[in-house]
C-alpha cells in the first residue's frame, strides 16, 4: 500500500511539473560603473559608483500544458542579507536593474486557469563581484585587510593617506573619513563585499575589495 501511494505521489509530482513548464536559456551579465564614469541602465541614465545587472531567458514551451502562460518572476537569494527576494515580475523576456548580485538568481513562470508556478529555471549562482576590470593593485607598500576579531579593516601603508571612502556591493558610498589612524570600524555593518577606495596624497587612488 505504501509503495502505491509513492507511486501515485510521484506521478502526480511529474504530472504538475509538466503542466507549467519552466523558462529556459537563463543568463546573467552585469557591468560596474566607476565612481567618475556614467551610463544606461534599466532605462535611464546613471552614474557611478554602480551596478547595471542584466538578466534573460526564453519563453518556456507552451505545447504542454492548457495553462495560461501569463508572467515570469525573478527570484534572488543574497548572501549577504541571506534572503529571498522577487526582483520583479515581468511579461518581457528581459529585465535591468541598477544592482549588484552575490547569490543565487533563477526565474519562474506564472499561469493560469489552473493557477500554478513553475520550477525555477536553471539556476546561476555569482559568488563573486568584481568591481572594475581597472580595480587597483595595492602597491608593495600598502596593505589592506579585513579583523575579523575586531571587525575592522586595517590599512599599512609607507605614504600619507589623504581620504578613505568605502562602498557597498551595490557600489554605494557608505563611508568617508579623513584617516584618523590605521583601523576602520565596520562592527555595524552586515556581511558581504565592500569596496575600500584610498586616496594618497601623491594624487594615486588604490581600490580593493573587503569581504567581511
Amino acid at each position: 500500500m505504501k509503495t502505491f501511494i509513492t507511486i501515485l505521489l510521484v506521478i502526480s509530482s511529474i504530472s504538475t511539473f509538466g503542466q507549467f513548464p519552466e523558462p529556459t536559456n537563463f543568463d546573467f551579465s552585469y557591468e560596474y560603473f566607476m565612481i567618475d564614469e556614467s551610463g544606461y541602465c534599466a532605462g535611464q541614465w546613471v552614474y557611478g559608483p554602480t551596478y547595471c545587472s542584466h538578466f534573460t531567458w526564453t519563453t518556456p514551451d507552451t505545447n504542454s500544458t492548457n495553462s495560461t502562460l501569463e508572467y515570469y518572476n525573478l527570484y534572488y537569494y543574497s548572501y549577504g542579507t541571506q534572503d529571498t527576494t522577487i526582483l520583479t515580475s515581468t511579461t518581457n523576456t528581459f529585465f535591468d536593474m541598477e544592482i549588484g548580485i552575490m547569490g543565487e538568481i533563477w526565474v519562474t513562470a506564472v499561469y493560469s486557469n489552473p493557477y500554478g508556478e513553475s520550477e525555477p529555471s536553471n539556476i546561476i549562482i555569482n559568488e563573486d563581484l568584481p568591481i572594475s576590470v581597472n580595480e587597483n593593485l595595492a602597491p608593495t607598500d600598502l596593505t589592506v585587510f579585513y579583523d575579523n576579531k575586531l571587525q575592522e579593516i586595517v590599512i599599512k601603508s609607507g605614504e600619507i593617506i589623504s581620504k578613505i571612502n568605502l562602498f557597498d556591493n551595490q557600489g554605494k558610498l557608505i563611508k568617508s573619513q579623513k584617516p584618523k589612524n590605521d583601523r576602520i570600524n565596520i562592527e555595524n555593518l552586515q556581511n558581504g563585499l565592500y569596496l575600500i577606495e584610498i586616496h594618497l596624497d601623491n594624487q594615486r587612488v588604490i581600490r580593493q575589495k573587503i569581504i567581511k
